[in-house]
């Protein structure tokens, strides 16, 4: 089974972001490796953790997942994609640690999953989190989330909790018109 995954570019503050299309294909999964670079705070305010396609070499502003409008009851059952979201060089800084923690990601206020199309794992001893993106029912929903990542800093041994910039994700069934 093959699936076709399309990217389109925009510009926005003098960079390109991408946006990932992954269309699912008919009753089958697909997978999709992505590189993400947490940043610490920098003078008390949050900084944009980048999500990279290292295939493109892009970062990603948004992914928009969509499924077949005309599967069966048993293809939906089985339809997904997986994202696996590395931390970049392994999750270690020159002077810390990062690894994924509690689910790692949780929506943001005032976003759901209503249609109850991702789930996540924390696999590789926190290096890697798997998102489970699955949708059973017609429909479309954004869902707008942030990382969740802690910070062993390597002299002090102190860990703090962090969370990312709210990226987004599209899911439908179908997505586009």
């Amino acid at each position: 089974m093959t699936s076709e995954k399309k990217t389109a570019t925009k510009k926005s503050n003098k960079s390109e972001l991408l946006t990932c299309c992954i269309d699912v294909p008919h009753g089958g999964q697909i997978l999709h490796h992505f590189i993400l670079s947490p940043k610490l705070p920098k003078d008390g305010k949050a900084r944009v953790w980048a999500l990279t396609d290292p295939e493109s070499e892009q970062d990603v502003e948004l992914v928009q997942v969509g499924f077949c409008e005309d599967s069966t009851e048993i293809q939906r059952a089985f339809e997904r994609t997986i994202f696996i979201v590395d931390l970049k060089d392994n999750g270690k800084d020159k002077n810390g640690i990062w690894r994924f923690v509690d689910h790692g990601a949780i929506p943001c206020e005032g976003s759901e999953d209503s249609l109850h199309a991702i789930s996540t794992e924390i696999i590789n001893g926190g290096k890697t989190l798997l998102v489970y993106v699955h949708m059973d029912q017609l429909g479309k929903e954004t869902i707008n989330f942030s990382y969740l990542a802690s910070y062993i800093e390597d002299e002090s041994g102190e860990v703090r909790v962090y969370r990312s910039e709210d990226p987004g994700i599209v899911v439908g069934r179908p997505v586009r018109p």
